[in-house]
């Protein structure tokens, strides 16, 4: 049995996002998930409804990505994680993002919505490396067990973009 291949699904409304992460949220992916969020903030949506109903889980970039978002909307609490599974639920609180963000357990999304999924944003090996760089810079200003737990890997990143 083969798994389904990672997928960002998306739909709007008025004012909201609504994204559904399906198979595993990773640095593979942010990229996409980031411009197509800063994309909607530009057009005046303010909030984002991330379900993680069937995601297996995510990384540290795609976790620092969401920080992000929350950034560019004024505020964490913006962001809205929906029926996260364990194992993402587990993930979250590890970084300690379950303090900023607004998590459900348990919520449907509207019945109307129409979900598609995203187009894969390609970036150069720069870019990638940019953005796992500020993912994890934005974790660590979130909690100072992500610095200790990423600084090594920021100076090899740092030294990376300077070379």
């Amino acid at each position: 049995m083969t798994q389904k291949e990672d997928n960002i699904c998306v739909a709007r409304s008025k004012r909201s996002v609504y994204v559904r992460v399906e198979g595993l949220g990773s640095m593979k992916n942010a990229k996409t998930l980031q411009e197509f969020a800063e994309t909607e903030v530009q057009r005046g949506r303010r909030r984002f409804f991330l379900d993680l109903s069937v995601c297996r889980g995510m990384d540290s970039t795609f976790m620092g990505t969401l920080i992000g978002i929350g950034s560019q909307l004024g505020s964490f609490k913006n962001v809205i994680i929906l029926n996260p599974t364990q194992h993402a639920l587990d993930q979250l609180k590890i970084l300690g993002l379950h303090e900023l963000l607004t998590i459900k357990e348990v919520s449907k999304l509207p019945r109307k919505l129409e979900m598609h999924s995203l187009s894969a944003v390609l970036c150069s090996q720069k870019e990638l490396v940019r953005l796992i760089y500020d993912a994890h810079k934005s974790l660590c200003k979130l909690d100072k067990k992500n610095e200790r737990r990423f600084k090594a890997f920021l100076k090899g990143l740092a030294r990376e973009m300077e070379g």
